[in-house]
């Protein structure tokens, strides 16, 4: 078979960069006999180049102008111009896959689509307008039209059933993984210092992910904050993740001001890969009670790097997390607070679910996505 995927936007960490990246390097790795078209712009394929590795079934189609190259007063005519490229190009493959409904290319009728979540359709003010309108009014139409749907949970699979239930018989369920190089690794917390972190013989919770209501981060830092200060004192809070919009960033530091704890709390972003992988190693405890995801990645990565984690109870959480963590309803303060002080309190039970998160995340991997993947490939085609 010969499939196109788009690779625009592949530089970063958001699940949907992360999923479009491993997902192609664990395809050409594991069905070499492929060959999968990169759909990029004229001038990104050099940094496209450096992301994927050398592989004879790897073909760059670096063909489309960049959707700013003749400013913002032109964005639509080019965006349009895009897709008739795509169509164009389309008999030169068998099948088109993407990764992110958002960017469906409306004039190809060979596509596969993966639906990561339909946190858009939920009527919550943690859900983008933009999000919001555009899932109301073509999530439809492009679950119909297209010839397999890949969801990234069982979860997910359900809630796209509640909605859709005539698209059913072309769901398949193909789960994350963490990327391999998230495991426990020998390291010191020497590192820390170029953080600001000064006492790096304090242990330290950690949450990564975006600063954003959805992530829940003011219940999280507010059970922190209502720690017994007996246990507090004696940890550190690290926060790495970015917010995307000012706002976010404002509504963030105006509620870190109103902590007592806020001289415990250190607020990192643009972290290296590599210090990612410390971080994980290091934390006393990982702690990710988000309110909605469609997979929740980060709770794997941590697992893998041997860090016990508290997660949440609901969505996809429970389903990645299984019996590996310790999981709470995210709406309840009390719960969340009694979660992480029974983590941070209770050794024996940090050391279980340490062991338990190794094994549990072995359960999890590209190459299992891959071959999930290509059975929706296989029908899609037939």
């Amino acid at each position: 078979m010969k499939i196109a995927f788009d690779v625009m936007k592949i530089s970063g960490f958001s699940g949907n960069q992360v999923y479009t990246t491993e997902l192609i390097l664990a395809l050409s790795k594991y069905f070499p006999e492929n060959q999968y078209q990169l759909i990029t712009h004229c001038h990104t394929l050099k940094g496209v180049k450096n992301v994927f590795r050398d592989s004879k079934s790897l073909v760059y189609r670096n063909i489309l102008p960049g959707h700013l190259i003749l400013g913002k007063s032109f964005k639509s005519a080019i965006s349009s111009l895009n897709q008739n490229i795509q169509k164009w190009i389309s008999s030169s493959f068998d099948l088109y896959h993407c990764t992110n409904p958002m960017r469906f290319p409306e004039k190809l009728n060979n596509v596969v689509v993966t639906l990561h979540d339909l946190i858009a359709l939920k009527d919550e003010p943690w859900t983008s307008e933009g999000s919001k309108r555009f899932y109301k009014n073509h999530i439809r139409k492009i679950l119909e039209k297209s010839k397999a749907i890949l969801t990234v949970s069982h979860y997910t699979k359900q809630e796209a059933i509640n909605y859709f239930p005539d698209i059913e018989h072309k769901i398949f369920v193909t789960p994350l993984a963490a990327n391999p190089e998230f495991a426990c690794i020998d390291s010191n917390t020497s590192f820390l210092k170029s953080y600001d972190i000064q006492d790096n013989t304090k242990p330290f919770v950690l949450y990564i992910g975006e600063i954003q209501a959805r992530k829940n981060i003011f219940r999280i830092l507010k059970a922190y904050d209502s720690l017994p200060l007996t246990i507090r004192k004696n940890f550190d809070f690290v926060v790495i993740g970015r917010a995307r919009y000012k706002s976010n960033q404002e509504e963030f530091e105006k509620f870190l001001n109103g902590l007592t704890s806020k001289s415990q709390i250190h607020h990192l972003s643009n972290i290296p890969f590599t210090d990612l992988i410390r971080f994980y190693n290091q934390a006393y405890a990982f702690i990710y009670v988000s309110l909605f995801e469609g997979f929740g990645l980060p709770v794997i990565e941590a697992m893998q790097c041997g860090c016990p984690v508290l997660t949440s109870n609901t969505t996809s959480l429970a389903e990645v997390a299984g019996n590996a963590a310790i999981t709470v309803d995210p709406n309840d303060q009390n719960a969340i607070e009694e979660g992480l002080l029974k983590l941070l309190d209770d050794s024996v039970l940090r050391d279980k679910l340490k062991q338990r998160g190794l094994e549990h995340a072995k359960t999890f991997s590209w190459e299992k996505t891959a071959q999930l993947t290509m059975q929706g490939y296989k029908m899609a085609v037939s």
